[in-house]
């Protein structure tokens, strides 16, 4: 079986997360990364929401990081944990540029980007 996590911070479902995510940054996305690498996890993920209407993120919060910011920044803070997107909104971008960004990425962690 293969275990991941959502990233804290990057999605903070409204009284659903924890209060120390409310200050919280990079570094200590970093941190829970770097944890969950040394602990076996499968994967992190990170979700693009470019917009979220208001109704929506009353019920699932509106807090989104951009995911190709993030992973190169967990990808030099990691070793072996695999980084996931499970929301790309295509629509937004030049499949060329998309395939060339993470595919980049994807080169520069040694294939961990799924």
């Amino acid at each position: 079986m293969k275990l991941g996590i959502i990233t804290p911070v990057v999605l903070k479902r409204p009284h659903a997360h924890a209060p120390w995510e409310d200050d919280a940054g990079i570094d200590e996305i970093a941190m829970v990364a770097e944890a969950a690498d040394e602990l076996g996890y499968h994967h992190v993920t990170c979700s693009e929401h470019v917009a979220v209407p208001f109704s929506a993120g009353d019920m699932r919060g509106a807090a989104y990081w951009d995911p190709l910011s993030t992973f190169g920044y967990l990808a030099a803070r990691t070793q072996q944990i695999r980084l996931v997107t499970h929301v790309l909104v295509l629509g937004y971008h030049h499949p060329l540029e998309i395939a060339k960004r993470y595919g980049t990425l994807d080169r520069v962690c040694n294939g961990r980007v799924v």
